[in-house]
């Protein structure tokens, strides 16, 4: 469905409907398959830190979306076993998975998305519609990655400096309030650039590599078509997930069918993502 080609605006449409359905349904069969499909991506975009990334982001949220609704939610019928007062059952706990696994497939297909969505992309899709919020998506996905690798410089410097300077808290927090002031003024700096260059001036032109394509128009057509029957097919409750009292999975030709096409509309997003990875080895 997606290629190494694709217009920017498609592939963000892509991913932000990939999302949506992704949290708008509850079923095991949606939530494997989105799973599955979104660790893919982040391997194939990241390699081994998009695969750490998805094991830490995944143990989070089973410890604490499981621990958090099994200690709240005492709801349904088979008990598992009593400590005290508390009720602990298997309702809540699969309850608690189930969403433990929805949250962490949002997380990680964000991650892929703003792998993929460079600044220049961000700054193409949004600055004509609004300079402003493009340039601020732009420094925020550059800002994690950007501070990780001051910080790193900070604190080589304090160990050069003095072996007392870096260590303990006070060494941290030295460190923190440097990295905090020099971002404020490569900000300030940035965005005196940009205002300096016109930027958001009505008629400003700016030159990019990105041409909406017949082909990008096709891919567009097929992702909206089957990003609304899987909206149509979670609307209508046919893929409607039931966890009280007795946890339910329906299973019938419509999730059948439903499964299948959610198969292949995920099944853009790896393609996508080999062939950026392939690219950038050549």
């Amino acid at each position: 469905m997606m290629s190494r080609e694709s217009h920017p605006a498609v592939t963000l449409i892509y991913f932000l409907l990939v999302i949506a359905i992704t949290m708008m349904s509850m079923h095991p069969v949606f939530l494997i398959l989105s799973f599955t499909f979104a660790c893919a991506s982040a391997v194939m975009t990241r390699g081994y830190a998009g695969l750490r990334f998805c094991i830490w982001v995944t143990g989070c949220a089973l410890v604490l979306m499981t621990l958090i609704n099994v200690l709240f939610n005492h709801r349904g019928d088979s008990v598992l076993f009593t400590v005290g007062s508390l009720v602990f059952t298997k309702e809540s706990m699969l309850y608690g998975l189930s969403a433990a696994l929805l949250l962490s497939s949002a997380v990680i297909w964000s991650t892929v998305l703003g792998t993929l969505l460079t600044g220049d992309k961000l700054v193409y899709i949004f600055g004509r519609v609004s300079p402003g919020l493009g340039l601020l998506l732009s420094m925020t996905f550059r800002a994690v990655p950007l501070l990780r690798k001051r910080y790193r410089e900070i604190r080589t410097a304090q160990r050069s400096l003095a072996a007392g300077c870096a260590s303990g808290s006070a060494g941290r927090v030295r460190a923190v309030s440097t990295l905090l002031a020099w971002s404020l003024e490569t900000s300030l700096g940035t965005a005196d650039s940009m205002a300096a260059r016109g930027y958001g001036l009505r008629g400003r032109t700016s030159y990019h590599l990105f041409r909406f394509k017949a082909s990008d128009g096709i891919k567009l057509a097929v992702t909206m078509v089957i990003a609304a029957a899987l909206i149509a097919v979670i609307v209508l409750g046919y893929a409607r997930m039931s966890f009280y009292p007795v946890t339910k999975v329906p299973m019938d030709r419509r999730i059948t069918l439903s499964a299948a096409a959610f198969a292949i509309f995920l099944a853009g997003a790896p393609l996508l993502c080999l062939e950026i990875k392939a690219d950038a080895n050549h």
